[in-house]
């Protein structure tokens, strides 16, 4: 079960690939945001890509967003806004999705999955 949770596995040929990542993209841009502008460049990517927890009102948090009262907050908080409405159990691509041409999923990402699950199975 372990093993299932961790994102990185050795290549035979090429070091270290990891699984293609979803969500976990938007934790990491989140991570690295450095000035309220780019926080809100993450939070319009966020919309168009991004998987929330469904328990997120999102016309409710776009109000927010569009009166300034998000901008108000210190630049941590925003951060933390942002870090809590992704859904977690989207951080990477589901084997399930493989396929599917929105992911743009690459045939050596697809057979690193396959990898991965069988050496869990």
């Amino acid at each position: 079960v372990a093993q299932v949770l961790i994102n990185k596995v050795k290549s035979k040929c090429c070091g270290i690939k990891e699984l293609k990542k979803y969500n976990e993209e938007f934790l990491d841009l989140i991570k690295r945001a450095q000035t309220p502008e780019n926080i809100m460049n993450i939070w319009q990517k966020m919309k168009e890509k991004a998987f929330f927890k469904y328990s997120i009102d999102m016309k409710k948090l776009q109000e927010k967003m569009d009166n300034g009262e998000f901008a108000k907050l210190n630049w941590e908080k925003q951060k933390q806004i942002l870090r809590e409405i992704l859904d977690k159990n989207q951080l990477y691509v589901n084997r399930s999705d493989m396929n599917d041409e929105r992911f743009y999923i690459t045939e050596e990402e697809k057979q690193l999955t396959e990898l991965f699950y069988k050496k869990g199975e």
